[in-house]
């Protein structure tokens, strides 16, 4: 059975991903006046509502965000984090994994 959505093909033996898989974006940016709307439009690709987002400015140079997607594949995640890095109000993007306390 295919659906819609990439990478939740129920007949290819792969489990689709759960709620309590989750990955975690932390982004520095330059502290444009549209960084929050061209960073949340790259989350969009998930197609989830964040668990977390946060973004908070120690200057007025850069801004810190970091948002927190769960239930979505390493495909998924992969492939927001690349396009957050084609950004060109970005400055640093990494992707951690985040093992959801008390799921596992």
């Amino acid at each position: 059975m295919k659906d819609i959505y990439p990478g939740n093909d129920l007949s290819s033996g792969r489990v689709p991903p759960t709620p309590e898989d989750g990955y975690i974006f932390h982004v520095v940016a330059d502290a444009d006046p549209d960084v929050l709307l061209r960073v949340a439009s790259q989350l969009l690709l998930s197609n989830v509502v964040p668990f977390n987002f946060v973004m908070t400015s120690e200057s007025q140079v850069t801004v810190h965000i970091e948002a927190e997607l769960r239930g979505i594949t390493f495909g998924t995640a992969e492939a927001i984090r690349r396009k957050l890095l084609q950004l060109s109000c970005a400055v640093e993007v990494e992707m951690q994994h985040a093992l959801i306390a008390g799921v596992r």
